[in-house]
């Protein structure tokens, strides 16, 4: 598919209402798409530069340059073909399945991997979002405080994402944790769609979700906005969308990965200057791959939730993997290969 067309949707992650699949089994999924990529030729694909990402608002700036055809123009003659995915982790095992050279995905996925499989896999090549992301609940929840989800019901988009890890890490330090870990919160895994009818239904008491979801749960369903995760770091600032390329890829093309990351870069630096337009082309594109992107005026105050930014804030990813390890999702590893050349 060319990107000046419109973005197709990729596979998605399989769905586990109840959270039945587990964090093992999730992991051990991914590490086997890693290993696959023996198989593969590690230049992957010639003339075509592939690209995975999420229909989330921290992903704008690249969904605008594939939808708008910009990123397309910037690589030409080579071609852009672009994958979408539910959540980060399945970014990150495309990455390693060499089923995609590029993804746009959130910190915790890309720790995850590098602590499984070594330090050559993954590179990170520019930044892309800061922020954009919440815990919202229920009206009828009744929920105030963090001590009120004591009991509760909640969910996430996929284990080991970075909405995952921060949620756990939430509770963790509240003094609750998931039933799981001994504790008492019920911990879910669903697209956002079906933790919106599910808590429509009052089966699910809140969700960590990314923007544009969290806003549209705060307008759409009269869902509390507990926690804007900004408020949790250092001057409100935190990874939640960097732009990442397979090792292998960036030693065997270098040029065409050098392309893309100024592509990017500049469509980073344009939803900077010239916001109205970026939200314009975001908004079409996630309303193309969604079919149901909210409203426009939801859209336009989630856009006000985060920052778009080339830093990859790598302090910030540094400590997404220390959450991680003392979590016990990962041994603790050291990220500085991530942002070495490859």
């Amino acid at each position: 598919m060319r990107a000046s067309c419109a973005l197709s949707s990729g596979p998605r992650a399989t769905r586990s209402r109840g959270g039945v699949i587990s964090r093992r089994t999730f992991l051990a999924g991914a590490g086997a798409a890693l290993l696959a990529s023996g198989c593969a030729d590690p230049a992957g694909e010639a003339g075509v530069v592939r690209i995975g990402l999420l229909s989330n608002l921290t992903h704008a700036p690249v969904l605008a340059g594939l939808a708008s055809g910009r990123l397309a123009k910037a690589l030409a003659p080579v071609r852009i073909e672009s994958r979408v995915f539910r959540a980060g982790p399945r970014v990150v095992e495309a990455l390693g399945g060499v089923a995609i050279d590029f993804g746009v995905t959130g910190p915790a996925p890309l720790v995850i991997a590098v602590s499984h499989h070594g330090p050559d896999a993954l590179r990170v090549t520019t930044g892309c979002a800061s922020g954009g992301a919440s815990l919202v609940v229920a009206r009828e929840a009744n929920v105030t405080t963090a001590a009120d989800l004591h009991g509760k019901s909640l969910a996430v988009t996929q284990l080991g994402s970075t909405q995952d890890v921060s949620l756990r890490k939430y509770l963790r330090g509240s003094g609750l944790d998931a039933t799981t870990r001994g504790g008492d919160v019920t911990m879910h895994v669903l697209a956002a769609a079906d933790i919106r009818a599910q808590m429509m239904k009052g089966r699910i008491d809140g969700a960590w979700l990314p923007e544009p979801w969290a806003t549209r749960f705060v307008r759409e369903l009269g869902a509390t906005r507990l926690v804007d995760e900004r408020d949790l770091w250092p001057a409100g600032r935190f990874a939640s969308a960097l732009v990442v390329a397979r090792g292998a890829f960036l030693r065997a093309r270098p040029g065409d990965a050098s392309r893309l990351t100024a592509a990017i870069a500049d469509e980073i630096d344009r939803a900077r200057r010239n916001p109205e337009t970026a939200r314009d082309e975001a908004y079409d594109a996630i309303q193309h791959l969604t079919t149901n992107a909210g409203k426009r005026a939801w859209f336009d105050e989630a856009w006000g939730k985060l920052e778009f930014t080339s830093d990859p804030l790598q302090v910030a990813v540094e400590a997404f993997a220390a959450d991680a390890a003392s979590l016990g999702v990962m041994p603790r590893v050291a990220c500085g290969s991530l942002f070495a050349r490859a």
